[in-house]
């Protein structure tokens, strides 16, 4: 009534890390199903005995799984070694073949003599709750499965059932592949597979992407007579470009906006070469070949050069628009190579150097004079994109922004000091430091910006954070790089402006070091202060010396000199 089943294995497999028992139906058993009670069985109790010839070692079972748990009896109970539980099936009301799995705590090593010996107790209160037929089968992959042969997949089951005579070359290839993915040799290689698809997916997942929704059925359009949207009775009309430029080649299909890119950018077409190159110029020289950046038709400004712009548009298709070539191209010229100094006479008979007989000056745009601070002080990070970052701006700035209501928190990291292209930009409140350097808000697409000289950028570069920050390291640097004052100044000069001072300038640098350092000298705490600001770290020694210096590295940076390109 109360059976013990005793099976030994040998142990043939390198590593054995557990093993399979299925508790299988069958016609002579009761209802067909799985004891000869009433179909049901209770395990209650699993144990494993290591046996070689000259020892016997319990072997310690750590965990237990199984496909099916009768309510109150789940298969954990066949291992915790009380023979009142049990693991059953609810084999009386289900004649389906059950299967559970059993992980050893250490793995057992292979051994030639040696054999598993497995014991399967049937001791709980109901007579005859034994397992009527099963097969055991010990495994080498980790954590297995409780499933067995009920758990393949239907059309390998298929497969098995056929003899070899019967057996395609298709089948043989899925036995292969269902092999490859269970096989405990495989395991190091699924490891590297699965470690691959985990970095694969990590690094999907890092790109951004947009998201975008195509309507199905676009909507009808159509000309509204006198403006009227009520009225429909005018012509439908679909997506096209002006017939007098051509036509976008879609046949009966209805043109889309990538129909749309692909025409802008064919070899054919007289105008978005033309017009890119004109803005590269207009980057490089201060003014393009054509001043009118924005308007490259009959309203537009002629182009100076007008064979020239042709040829270089030409060309920049031919490269296969590639940009890097086309700035390379400009600035190897002798033209772009010439000095913006101007004699009296060529300023006379060319005032604003249509013909390009000298280099042109002009200032910096808004985000290169940060830029350029920022560089000749050392704290310039160079890294290439990434997020928008948030330098230093004027506590309340946004104050007056709602729907949501938003603050603004300054980076604390390196990305303070990220170049001006990544700042966060608000499109109706952009940063207030490049708003004074005529940078335009984000309302409306700009292809040219205005360039103003106002008091406003002055107090800008002499009291921006930025800019006070960039001058306080610069003249810490200064002020270590020689021992004498000249010297000091000559570095500075040099650094800034890429030049030695004038005698003059030397002479007024040299006066005016001498009235900060009374200043400074007779109040430490002003010293302090200066000396402080920013989040690059602060001199502990000689703070009136470094404040100082930072009065004489602000000057530099709030010249015209320093501003403007050459």
């Amino acid at each position: 009534d109360h059976d013990i089943y005793t099976v030994a294995i040998p142990v043939s497999l390198e590593k054995v890390t557990g093993f399979r028992l299925e508790a299988l139906t069958d016609p002579s058993l009761v209802n067909k199903s799985l004891s000869r009670a009433n179909g049901n069985f209770v395990l209650t109790n699993v144990s494993v005995t290591l046996k070689t010839d000259e020892i016997a070692q319990e072997i310690k079972i750590a965990s237990a799984k199984a496909d099916f748990e009768q309510n109150g009896w789940p298969v954990a109970h066949a291992i915790d070694g009380n023979p009142q539980s049990g693991w059953a099936v609810d084999g009386h009301n289900q004649a389906v073949s059950r299967a559970a799995s059993f992980t050893f705590a250490e793995p057992v090593n292979e051994s030639p003599d040696a054999q598993l010996v497995i014991t399967l107790a049937h001791e709980s209160a109901h007579a005859k709750h034994n397992i009527g037929r099963f097969r055991l089968s010990v495994t080498s992959v980790q954590d297995p499965p409780p499933g067995g042969a009920v758990d393949l997949p239907t059309d390998l089951i298929t497969v098995l059932m056929k003899t070899d005579d019967e057996l395609l070359p298709a089948d043989k290839s899925s036995l292969d592949r269902f092999y490859r993915e269970l096989a405990a040799a495989h395991e190091p290689v699924r490891q590297r597979i699965a470690q691959w698809e985990k970095e694969q997916q990590a690094v999907q997942e890092s790109v951004r992407t947009t998201l975008i929704t195509e309507t199905t059925m676009p909507r009808e359009v159509r000309i509204l007579p006198r403006g009227n949207w009520l009225d429909d009775s005018g012509e439908v009309v679909r997506p096209a470009i002006p017939a007098r430029l051509g036509t976008l080649n879609t046949g009966d299909r209805r043109a889309t906006r990538l129909d749309l890119a692909t025409w802008l950018v064919q070899p054919d077409h007289p105008l978005t070469s033309r017009v890119f190159v004109n803005r590269i110029w207009k980057l490089l020289f201060g003014n393009g070949l054509s001043r009118s950046l924005e308007d490259a038709g009959y309203q537009g400004e002629w182009p100076t050069h007008p064979e020239l712009l042709d040829w270089m548009a030409v060309d920049f298709v031919d490269s296969g628009w590639d940009i890097k070539a086309l700035i390379k191209q400009i600035v190897m010229s002798e033209t772009y190579q010439q000095e913006s100094a101007v004699s009296t006479e060529k300023r006379q008979r060319d005032p604003y150097n249509k013909w390009l007989a000298r280099q042109s000056r002009f200032r910096l745009s808004a985000e290169m004079v940060r830029d350029n601070a920022l560089k000749v002080s050392g704290l310039l990070v160079e890294d290439l994109g990434g997020p928008s970052v948030k330098p230093y701006q004027p506590d309340g700035y946004w104050q007056h922004l709602n729907f949501p209501a938003r603050s603004w928190q300054h980076d604390t990291d390196d990305n303070q000091y990220r170049r001006g292209l990544y700042t966060f930009w608000c499109r109706s409140f952009l940063h207030p430091s490049l708003l004074a350097f005529d940078a335009t808000s984000r309302e409306e697409c700009t292809a040219e910006r205005p360039r103003s000289n106002t008091p406003l950028q002055a107090l800008v570069l002499l009291n921006d954070p930025t800019y006070v920050e960039a001058a306080r390291v610069l003249a810490t640097k200064a002020f270590h790089s020689a021992d004498s004052d000249s010297a000091r100044i000559d570095w500075m000069t040099q650094r800034v402006l890429q030049r030695d001072p004038t005698s003059q300038e030397r002479a007024i640098l040299l006066e005016l070091l001498r009235m900060e350092l009374e200043r400074y000298g007779s109040n430490p705490k002003l010293a302090q202060a200066t000396v402080t600001n920013g989040m690059s770290p602060s001199p502990e020694h000689h703070q009136s010396e470094i404040a100082t210096w930072t009065a004489i590295a602000r000057t530099l940076l709030n010249l015209h000199e320093t501003v403007t390109r050459e």
